[in-house]
């Protein structure tokens, strides 16, 4: 009974979020080894793509279901293991599984809008894990029990049960076990501080977007107007006046201080989602048009 309760006690949004992308991401493999890709697959694998991604789960995450079964059911081209994954999406299409590493919550975040907190443990999201790991325990009980009643385990075309490896990360809380990982990081390294405007609307926004990539917890943000900014100063072994701030932002770590332009190329390495444009933010020659744009945005910056 302890087993049963440990299983279905509350869960983090985040948690159910990501079960929601390992399950397309699977899925969306699964499509593109179907050969002789049709016009329904291509359909298909764009729709589990926009479900894993997060993009209105409410209407992607069962239409990539669909379209999945419509391409995988018929013929069983690669087993039944290549079904696991639109067994667990089917499961999610009953749950809100967009309220936690999605696109959808960050286009929220950035309207300014109330969205739940994806850290925050709530017992729906506890019942929806609990159906989703399910569903994989049976479907991967299915897979096995039929490939050894067969008499040559697994029953499936040889390498397709490798389909539904990837859905047992479902039984680990990834996000946080990558959560522990930042602090551990942060013990050694200490934590990324970010100064910013919080008399600003899109300050605000921006913030609340970076903390929503903030996956392994590494950064610390704070409303200069409402920080004692000498004493954080002091502490830290940073020179910075309110006036500065009043301009740009600034991200210091370990005495060193960045700001405007160059404390968003900082802010780009230490955010896992940003690291594909961390790279381009550094070619030779961006930094000049790089703090020109990040100018008339800070200038302009309560218009947005």
């Amino acid at each position: 009974m302890r087993a049963f309760d440990r299983w279905l006690r509350p869960a983090r949004p985040a948690t159910l979020g990501f079960v929601r992308a390992v399950a397309f991401a699977d899925l969306v493999v699964a499509l593109a080894c179907v050969a002789a890709p049709t016009a329904l697959e291509i359909a298909a694998i764009a729709a589990a793509s926009l479900a894993l991604l997060g993009v209105r789960t409410r209407f992607f995450v069962p239409l990539g279901v669909i379209g999945g079964a419509a391409v995988l059911a018929p013929g069983l081209p690669l087993g039944w293991a290549g079904l696991l994954p639109v067994l667990l999406g089917a499961v999610l299409s009953f749950t809100r599984a967009g309220d936690g590493w999605s696109l959808e919550r960050l286009v929220t975040l950035m309207r300014a809008e109330p969205v739940p907190d994806p850290e925050r443990a709530v017992p729906a999201a506890g019942r929806a894990l609990f159906a989703a790991r399910t569903a994989i325990a049976l479907g991967l009980g299915a897979v096995v029990g039929d490939g050894l009643a067969a008499g040559t385990p697994p029953a499936d075309p040889p390498g397709t049960i490798g389909f539904a490896l990837p859905l047992l990360l479902a039984f680990a809380d990834v996000p946080a076990l990558l959560r522990r990982a930042g602090r551990a990081f942060r013990r050694v390294r200490g934590p990324v501080h970010v100064l910013y405007d919080g008399q600003c609307p899109l300050c605000r926004r921006t913030q609340r977007l970076l903390q929503a990539l903030d996956l392994f917890a590494r950064l610390d943000f704070h409303d200069f107007r409402r920080l004692d900014l000498a004493a954080h100063a002091a502490e830290h072994g940073i020179a910075i006046t309110p006036e500065e701030l009043e301009q740009e932002m600034a991200v210091h770590r370990s005495g060193t201080r960045r700001s405007g332009f160059d404390a968003a190329r900082s802010l780009a390495w230490s955010l896992p989602a940003l690291w594909p444009l961390a790279p381009l933010l550094h070619l030779p020659g961006a930094a000049r048009p790089g703090r020109a744009i990040y100018r008339w945005i800070a200038l302009n910056r309560m218009r947005f």
